[in-house]
C-alpha cells in the first residue's frame, strides 16, 4: 500500500493514472459528496482506497503469458505516459483536484495543521486559513497499487471492489473486454449524441450517470443489426452479445463488423435528427424506439431524403398515436364479442395482438416486428408523408 500527501497526489501521481473507462464508474458525485469525503479525509475517517493496476509488471506478465490483446492495450496505456491504470476512485481524486484548483468550496468544522478546529463556511481553498490549507495539503490518500495483473483480470477485480455499491448490468458490461464495450460508451457519450438522453421522458440525469445510455446504444444496435437473431433485448441478452467478442479483436466478430457500425452510425444520426426537431417537451421512451425503426426504414435502408424532421416527427406521431387508439377499440370489441359468446376459455383476445401492446413492449423482437408490419403498412401510404418525400427530393434537386 503506498500513502502520500493529497497535493503531492494530485499533482504527481494523478496525471499518471491512465483512466480506462472500462473500469470507471461515470465521475458522478456531486459537489456535496465531495465536500463530506475532503471533510472526512481531514478528520482521518475516510477508509476508502484508491485503486489502481501497475502497468509495468502487467506488460510483462501479458509478454510472457504470450496474452497480445493485453499487451497491446497496456502498451496503449503506456503510450500516454502512464505508470497505472486506475480501477477504482475517480472521484475522490477528482474532488480533490477541484478543491486545490478552487473550483469547489468547503464547509464544516476542519482541523488545521496546529490541531485546531475551525469553522468554515463556502469557502474556496485559496481563501483559507493558511494552516488549514497546510492541513488538506498534507491528508493522507491511500493507493492500493496492484502488481502482476492481466489486462483481462481487471474486469473482475473491477467487479469485485464495486461489491459493496453493486453495479448496475450495464456498468459491469462497460468492464468487458469487448470492443463494444468502448464502441457503446462513446457512441452514447459522444458530443454529436449526448443530448438526446435528456429529451427522453423518464430518462433521468441519474440515469445517464450509471450507464443507462451506452444500454440504450446497445439495445438500439443489436435491434436493428442484420442478420441477428435475438429474441429479446434483456440484460441477459445484452451481456451475451457484449461476450461474443470478449478477449477478441473487432475484425473476428462477424456481429461488430465495420460496415454494421456504420449503418447503426447513419441509424443513430436519422434518430438525432427526429429528436433534436422536438421543442414541445419530452420524447416518450416508447416514440423514442419508434424513431430508430423509422430512421433505419426510411432514412438508411430505403434511403429516403428528409428535409423537415420536426414534420416527420409529427407524422410517425399522429400514426402511432392512431394505431393504439385503434388496438384498443379493437381489443375492446373482441372482449365484448367473447364475452357475448360465453367466455369460451382460452379464447380471450391476448393483449399480445394489439397494437398498443406492440408499441409498449421495445425489448421483444416479436413486439418490434409486429409494430413495424403495422406501422409500415400505414406509413408508406400516408398522403401527409408521402407530400413530404416529395418536397424533400424537389429540394434536393433545386
Amino acid at each position: 500500500m503506498n500513502t502520500y500527501k493529497a497535493k503531492n497526489f494530485v499533482d504527481n501521481i494523478m496525471p499518471n493514472i491512465y483512466v480506462d473507462r472500462s473500469f470507471q464508474r461515470k465521475t458522478c458525485w456531486s459537489d456535496d459528496d465531495g465536500r463530506k469525503y475532503i471533510l472526512s479525509l481531514n478528520w482521518g475517517r475516510a477508509p476508502q482506497l484508491i485503486i489502481t493496476a501497475d502497468i509495468s509488471s502487467g506488460l510483462k506478465r501479458s509478454q510472457t503469458e504470450m496474452d497480445l490483446l493485453g499487451q497491446s492495450r497496456y502498451e496503449k496505456a503506456s503510450k500516454e505516459n502512464c505508470d497505472r491504470i486506475s480501477l477504482d476512485g475517480q472521484n475522490r481524486p477528482a474532488m480533490l483536484k477541484r478543491m486545490f484548483e478552487d473550483d469547489l468550496t468547503l464547509s464544516g468544522t476542519f482541523i488545521d495543521a496546529d490541531g485546531k478546529e475551525l469553522n468554515v463556511e463556502n469557502k474556496l481553498f485559496s481563501k483559507l486559513p493558511i494552516r488549514l490549507q497546510d492541513k488538506l495539503k498534507d491528508m493522507e490518500v491511500r493507493e492500493e497499487n496492484l502488481k502482476d495483473c492481466l489486462y483481462s483480470d481487471l474486469h473482475n477485480i473491477f467487479v469485485q471492489i464495486n461489491s459493496g455499491v453493486p453495479l448496475n448490468d450495464q456498468e459491469k458490461r462497460n468492464a468487458i473486454d469487448t470492443y463494444v464495450s468502448e464502441f457503446f460508451r462513446e457512441k452514447a457519450e459522444s458530443e454529436e449524441f449526448a443530448g438526446i438522453w435528456k429529451k427522453i421522458n423518464g430518462f433521468s440525469d441519474t440515469d445517464i450517470k450509471r450507464s443507462f445510455d451506452a444500454e440504450w446504444t446497445a439495445r438500439a444496435y443489436i435491434a436493428t443489426l442484420r442478420d441477428y437473431n435475438c429474441s429479446a433485448l434483456d440484460s441477459r441478452k445484452i451481456t451475451e452479445f457484449y461476450n461474443l467478442g470478449k478477449g477478441k479483436l473487432a475484425k473476428n466478430v462477424p456481429e461488430y463488423a465495420v460496415e454494421s457500425r456504420s449503418r447503426f452510425h447513419k441509424i443513430f444520426k436519422g434518430l438525432k435528427n427526429l429528436i433534436d426537431s422536438q421543442n414541445k417537451g419530452s420524447v416518450p421512451q416508447k416514440i423514442w424506439w419508434l424513431c430508430v425503426l423509422v430512421s433505419e426504414k426510411v432514412i438508411v435502408d430505403d434511403q429516403r431524403d428528409i428535409n423537415n424532421y420536426e414534420k416527420l416527427y409529427d407524422i410517425l406521431r399522429r400514426i402511432d398515436t392512431q394505431l393504439i387508439n385503434d388496438s384498443v377499440k379493437s381489443r375492446a370489441a373482441d372482449v365484448e364479442e367473447w364475452e357475448k359468446s360465453g367466455r369460451l376459455k382460452g379464447e380471450e383476445p391476448s393483449y399480445t395482438d394489439y397494437y398498443v401492446q406492440w408499441a409498449s413492449d421495445p425489448k421483444s423482437a416479436r413486439s418490434r416486428n409486429k409494430r413495424m408490419e403495422a406501422f409500415f403498412n400505414v406509413l408508406w401510404v400516408d398522403s401527409e408523408f408521402n407530400d413530404l418525400l416529395e418536397r424533400s427530393k424537389k429540394q434536393l434537386v433545386a
